[in-house]
């Protein structure tokens, strides 16, 4: 059941796929993919060609699975290996979190804009984007547990 992460070095959605992995001990191997020129191999999994995306071949049918984009990937990850929780059991609590994370998608552009940017005016989009975050994250844990 050994999983494979199929991935990009610097992608920051391979990243988040990769922190749920290590936050559970789940060992895995890393298959990096190019995405400029895109392997056809890899497109016959994943016709958008995008990463990251999981997959491995199921026990029992031996049939291989296969699970694109981060989001997905970690939700999934977090339901079969339920020994150490990312996302609080109350639905509400949930969707909270879940939302959260979506919206830190638009920080990513700031992100970026501010590593090119000769100026501050790069960085202070980025701190503008990260104040929400820093009122919602004020305690030790993301959701508080």
């Amino acid at each position: 059941n050994q999983l494979r992460l199929y991935g990009m070095r610097f992608c920051p959605y391979v990243q988040r796929a990769k922190l749920v992995l290590a936050a559970k001990n789940i060992p895995y191997e890393e298959i990096n993919v190019n995405l400029v020129e895109k392997p056809e191999w890899y497109l016959e999994k994943n016709a958008p060609g995008q990463v990251p995306s999981l997959e491995w071949i199921e026990s029992a049918s031996k049939e291989t699975r296969f699970v694109p984009e981060s989001l997905v990937v970690s939700d999934y990850l977090d339901e079969i290996y339920p020994e150490v929780r990312l996302h609080p059991t109350d639905s509400y609590l949930k969707a909270q979190q879940r939302v959260l994370v979506e919206r830190f998608n638009s920080v990513l552009g700031p992100f970026y804009k501010a590593l090119r940017s000769q100026g501050k005016e790069g960085v202070e989009d980025l701190n503008k984007n990260f104040e929400t975050y820093e009122n919602v994250l004020n305690n030790t844990y993301f959701g508080g547990s």
